[in-house]
């Protein structure tokens, strides 16, 4: 046998493998490509490997096959970024739908109402949340201490929901007055004394607290106890701003993700910002074939719209498009009529259902 350049041996390497894989399209059975001596172990008859081939009579499947691994691809995202996406969703629905921007508090006046349109939201205690980008610099929160006048506890967490730090009396400040230092990724300033200090795997952080109403006081209290909170700039803080609160108690607030071509618009508002991990890179890539690309516009051309809105509608199926019928019946009983979580269950169903 002829001895094969470096460059020829690599050739005909892959066409042994390509016809190996792909069956008679590259090799028939039986067959070796012109000019390439099929290697024949003693013994052996030749013969296509047992393993690695399609089954007889299948082919490729029907249709545009581009579309169809777009589509794929696009229910595996919604999934994979549900976390991110439900904590994003309420950022974005405080900055469009109650005129705040980063670091504003709400603290609601009383109990939740069906005009917040939250899973979790609870009818017990006035609800206070806020927002912030550490893109931006370190931030503090100002918490007041437990006492006769209330008490407040909840979390803090990042863009895919990982608490990073508790608050409240089983939290770091073990019901005392402090002040918390959120810090970005791969922060390297100094840390100034009497701070708790709290890295954040990502930029945009968001905390959710509830205002527990002290023995003897009432909901009045609570959200009067809710406005010793600070939130500001480590770099405003030798002259904090005064600060800003809402009381969305009165107005709707819509925080359910949006199950349309939408939510692509908001991975891309996400991931623009975040940074990516090691483990996500794929996911990465996967995005970015539907036009989600970090620091590029988002372009929807590259996966029509219609693929998106149809993708991110069926992928939750009866959990999401009709929540309140997927509830498990006995719990469903247990609802009162005014719950607010039965009220935002009913209307998210009504709301994607018309869309």
């Amino acid at each position: 046998m002829k001895e094969l350049s470096r460059r020829s041996a690599l050739a005909a390497g892959s066409l042994l493998f390509a016809g190996a894989h792909t069956g008679p399209a590259l090799a028939a059975e039986g067959t070796t490509p012109p000019g390439i001596t099929a290697y024949q172990p003693p013994g052996n008859p030749p013969a296509q490997p047992v393993g690695g081939q399609p089954l007889k009579g299948d082919s490729l499947p029907s249709g545009d096959l581009q579309f169809q691994i777009k589509r794929q691809r696009a229910m595996e995202l919604v999934w994979w970024a549900a976390p991110a996406v439900a904590i994003y969703r309420f950022r974005a629905a405080a900055f469009e739908d109650l005129g705040m921007k980063d670091n504003d508090i709400i603290a609601y006046s009383h109990a939740a109402t069906p005009k917040l349109e939250a899973i979790t939201a609870n009818s017990s205690t006035p609800h206070i949340a806020a927002y912030t980008d550490l893109s931006k610099g370190p931030v503090v929160l100002e918490v007041p201490a437990t006492g006769p006048d209330g008490s407040r506890y909840g979390q803090v967490v990042d863009a895919w929901q990982f608490t990073i730090a508790d608050v409240g009396p089983s939290g770091m400040d073990k019901g005392k007055a402090a002040k918390y230092l959120f810090t970005p990724p791969g922060y390297k300033g100094k840390v100034p004394a009497g701070y708790l200090h709290v890295p954040s795997p990502n930029y945009r952080i968001a905390l959710a607290f509830r205002s527990v109403i002290a023995k003897g006081k009432t909901q009045e209290d609570a959200f009067n106890y809710a406005h010793r909170l600070r939130m500001y700039y480590l770099s405003e803080a030798a002259n904090p701003p005064k600060q800003k609160f809402v009381d969305p108690s009165n107005d709707r607030y819509p925080t359910i993700p949006i199950y349309d071509e939408r939510h692509f618009s908001d991975l891309h508002a996400i991931f623009s910002i975040e940074p990516v991990k090691a483990q996500d890179k794929v996911m990465m890539d996967m995005l970015a074939s539907l036009g989600v690309d970090k620091g590029k516009p988002f372009k929807p051309d590259d996966a029509p719209a219609g693929l998106l809105r149809a993708c991110a509608q069926a992928l939750p199926g009866s959990c999401c498009r009709s929540p309140y019928a997927s509830l498990n019946p006995a719990w469903r009983r247990k609802l009162s009529p005014s719950s607010p979580t039965r009220a935002s269950l009913r209307r998210s169903s009504h709301e994607t259902a018309a869309r």
